[in-house]
């Protein structure tokens, strides 16, 4: 049940950002940095910035 959850979401995720570039345009290449955080136990996280 929390993996097709945490899916819905990760794919609205992918969506927002599908028409965040349609509405600044494909012209720009945009920077992306992405930072992992996977502990042996506990919350894991990956935070993604992308900046145009």
């Amino acid at each position: 049940m929390a993996i097709t959850k945490t899916n819905k979401q990760i794919q609205s995720v992918i969506n927002d950002i599908k028409a965040f570039e349609k509405q600044v345009g494909s012209l720009e290449d945009p920077d992306i940095e992405i930072q992992k955080d996977v502990p042996s136990a506990g919350t894991s996280t990956l935070k993604i910035k992308i900046t145009y």
